[in-house]
């Protein structure tokens, strides 16, 4: 009776264990989907994917300067886009300087969502790009105004330096001027994107 009770107790475990690492396999082989070179989408489902694939191709800021950086402070050259609940930091995007990018589930308008992707972007550049190359100064300047009161407002200016989405300029510090000279001081070619969605 013994031999069999531990007979069937091993069988148990042996299933346990075998599905677990078959699990753990499966996850581990699951393939990371990196967009543009820097960001890892492959937590997001196929339409939020497509979301940010199509926001990114209207996009042409050159992804590589974050890498160095990112690397050195978050052992990753991607940064991680997920769709979770962060409502409890009162907040539709966040951005951590982890390399994780967070967009709340309940952002479900297309273009919303793809906005809000574009501004917690626009603090992944500032982490990873302004802040390590005393970017912010020169920044202040083409706003009129100190890191301190526009700081945030960079990642609407960013948007509108880089995308075709418009990020919007609520404090009213730029204009097609300004935002062009942006472009130019973060290393675009040519003229701001026109604004498509």
């Amino acid at each position: 009776m013994v031999k069999k009770f531990l007979f069937v107790l091993l069988t148990i475990v042996s299933s346990i264990s075998v599905g677990f690492l078959s699990s753990a396999a499966s996850a581990s082989t699951q393939p990371t989907k990196i967009v543009d070179g820097i960001f890892d989408i492959s937590a997001l489902d196929e339409a939020h994917q497509l979301l940010v694939e199509e926001v990114l191709a209207c996009d042409d800021f050159d992804w590589s300067k974050l890498k160095s950086t990112l690397k050195r402070k978050t052992g990753r050259t991607a940064i991680k886009v997920r769709v979770a609940d962060i409502s409890k930091w009162g907040a539709v995007g966040l951005s951590w300087s982890t390399g994780l990018l967070e967009i709340d589930d309940q952002v479900l308008d297309p273009h919303w969502f793809q906005q809000v992707f574009m501004h917690e972007v626009g603090h992944m550049v500032d982490f990873y790009y302004l802040m390590p190359n005393k970017l912010h100064g020169p920044v202040s300047k083409i706003y009129g105004a100190s890191w301190k009161t526009m700081g945030h407002d960079f990642n609407g200016g960013f948007t509108s330096a880089f995308s075709c989405v418009d990020g919007g300029d609520g404090n009213g510090y730029l204009d097609d001027t300004k935002v062009q000279a942006i472009r130019t001081l973060l290393g675009g070619a040519g003229l701001v994107p026109a604004k498509t969605l």
